[in-house]
């Protein structure tokens, strides 16, 4: 189903998760959208608990961003991180427990529970994460040199 979603989105596209690490299909779909016009708009926590995942979801971030995603940034320099999973995809908007990365969809039977949007309830989940996130800028995707050898593992992630 969330294939056929993002295949079919026209209007925009908006991921929050903690960890962001797209591979082949969820990659591609997200590019081509964003070469068609589609708005993107990807929020992730500015640190989560597992440093080197951090580093790939930033880079995969950046690289979105350099084709016209936006990127935010939730939360600061608090201890804590939003590890909540939501999407909205057009008149949809969903929750559940996958990341957008490998592992959870497909390895690990995460599930995500999608319902079409009504009057507002879904925005204010929405208005409230983006809120309390900054506009992310290229500096504030920091990456280590490392990255590149874990993008052969990221499925891993």
């Amino acid at each position: 189903w969330l294939k056929r979603r993002l295949r079919k989105a026209h209007d925009k596209i908006v991921i929050s998760v903690p960890y962001f690490v797209p591979y082949g299909f969820y990659w591609r779909i997200l590019v081509r959208k964003l070469r068609y016009g589609v708005p993107v708009e990807i929020i992730l926590p500015a640190k989560s608990d597992i440093a080197w995942v951090d580093s790939l979801s930033f880079f995969m971030a950046k690289r979105l961003m350099s084709r016209g995603a936006k990127i935010y940034l939730f939360g600061g320099d608090d201890e804590r991180f939003s590890h909540a999973k939501f999407f909205m995809i057009d008149g949809f908007s969903g929750t559940g427990s996958a990341n957008y990365d490998y592992r959870s969809i497909v390895l690990n039977l995460d599930t995500l529970v999608f319902t079409p949007q009504k009057s507002g309830d879904w925005q204010k989940v929405y208005g409230s994460l983006v809120q309390g996130s900054k506009v992310a800028t290229l500096t504030d995707l920091k990456t280590g040199w490392y990255v590149r050898l874990l993008l052969l593992v990221r499925w891993l992630a």
